[in-house]
């Protein structure tokens, strides 16, 4: 039970994590509607968080990072037959994740903002931002990857050199 409970978790934490990396998630693939079970927010602002979710990019986010994670997990499991990942996979529903980050916009945004915010996708300079946002993170991500490495190593430097640590 505690196991599974940490593979819950992990899970979770995978999920978002992997959808954080994109900034923000949305509905599956191609979706543009609402979620049925977005709660209490006002349809056309859900609307205008829905278009500004298809603006910026984020549309699939959530279903690639579910896809992602799955992948991670058949590695960790390869002897789960192809079929239990199949239908893990059908199971995971973004929309239920979209419902959730919508309430989150409404709490953020008025509608006012939100179209300006819209607007700005829409232009040259927005477009041109929505572009090289993955690029930008790629890199980095790459960068404080690094600086993380660097930092490590003279922590575990500085650690051995006060005999807290053992050197190797």
């Amino acid at each position: 039970m505690r196991a599974n409970l940490a593979l819950a978790s992990w899970l979770g934490l995978s999920l978002a994590l992997a959808m954080g990396a994109g900034m923000v998630v949305a509905a599956e693939p191609g979706a543009a509607a609402v979620p049925a079970a977005t709660p209490a927010v006002d349809p056309g602002k859900a609307q205008h968080i829905m278009q500004l979710l298809q603006l910026s990019g984020a549309a699939n986010v959530g279903a690639d990072a579910s896809t992602a994670v799955i992948k991670s997990l058949q590695t960790s499991f390869p002897k789960v037959p192809q079929e239990f990942w199949d239908n893990v996979a059908k199971e995971i529903k973004t929309d239920d994740l979209v419902a959730q980050i919508v309430a989150v916009y409404d709490k953020h945004f008025s509608d006012a903002e939100l179209q300006q915010i819209i607007a700005f996708y829409q232009s040259p300079v927005g477009k041109k931002m929505n572009d090289a946002t993955t690029k930008i993170q790629e890199e980095s991500y790459a960068a404080g990857k690094e600086w993380g490495t660097q930092a490590a190593q003279k922590i575990v430097a500085r650690l051995q050199e006060k005999g807290y640590i053992e050197k190797n």
